[in-house]
């Protein structure tokens, strides 16, 4: 399980959701607990994969700070666990989810956390930009209250405004990006990003940790432009997880979202 998952940057009541799979490659069945915060803009569902896979006794129990929901999940089967998020309200976010096995045998493992950004769309400040950039290449040490309270000002001067988004996006092929390295390579994918849009857009490029580029992270892309961005991902990064669960996303100079991509390494 990846020990840092980073959702792309989204709009105040817009949603990004990621599906991780569950197997048990095992002849028993698992019995397995989620644990999460409540009142966070994360949520999670467990599901099936196909209509083969058995998931069952699926029960949920909410607590005053935190909730949980458990499963058995039949030998040799996959299941679903949709990871989501989505804030009314602006600002960086950071929550843990804990994964515990119940049977047949008890163990525990440490949590793995969830990390978003709701950005309005006015223009971000350089403080903000530099902000959010640092939050993504090192969430777990860049927790700034500064820069939580600096977003959500912004995403309350949005509310007094009157917000128009233009029909101008980016669309990004392919929409998952899966990157398999050995202990000690490099690997990269090529991502294609189109301006389907009528006029030119400036943006600014936002890739999270662990993943780099050597494509300049601002430019102006012209109607129905193309542009190429090599994604990387290093041994030499000395990571501490075997999955990596990140994104690209770019955001315009007012601060629309114009589009974004999953990225999955290990």
């Amino acid at each position: 399980v990846a020990e840092e998952i980073s959702f792309p940057i989204v709009a105040p009541r817009h949603h990004f959701a990621l599906h991780l799979p569950l197997c048990n490659r095992s002849t028993y069945s698992v019995s397995i607990r989620f644990n999460s915060l409540r009142g966070t803009p994360f949520s999670f569902i467990v599901s099936k994969t196909t209509e083969d896979d058995q998931i069952v006794s699926v029960t949920s129990q909410d607590m005053s700070s935190s909730s949980s929901v458990m499963f058995l999940l039949e030998p040799m089967t996959t299941g679903n666990l949709e990871l989501r998020f989505q804030s009314d309200v602006t600002g960086i976010f950071r929550s843990p989810l804990v994964l515990q096995i119940l049977s047949p045998v008890r163990s525990f493992s440490k949590p793995f956390y969830m990390n978003g950004v709701c950005l309005p769309a006015l223009s971000p400040s350089a403080l903000v930009v530099d902000g959010i950039t640092k939050f993504i290449t090192a969430p777990e040490k860049v927790i700034d209250s500064t820069l939580h309270s600096t977003i959500q000002a912004l995403g309350a001067a949005e509310s007094k405004t009157v917000s128009v988004y233009e029909e101008t996006f980016f669309s990004i092929k392919p929409s998952k990006i899966c990157l398999y390295a050995k202990l000690t390579d490099s690997v990269v994918a090529h991502v294609k990003v189109q301006n389907d849009g009528d006029f030119p857009k400036r943006y600014r490029m936002f890739l999270s940790w662990p993943f780099l580029t050597t494509s300049p992270i601002e430019g102006t892309l012209s109607p129905d432009s193309v542009l190429i961005v090599p994604v990387m991902l290093t041994a030499a990064n000395n990571l501490t997880s075997l999955v990596q669960i990140g994104f690209i996303c770019f955001v315009s100079d007012d601060g629309q979202v114009l589009g974004a991509a999953e990225i999955r390494g290990c």
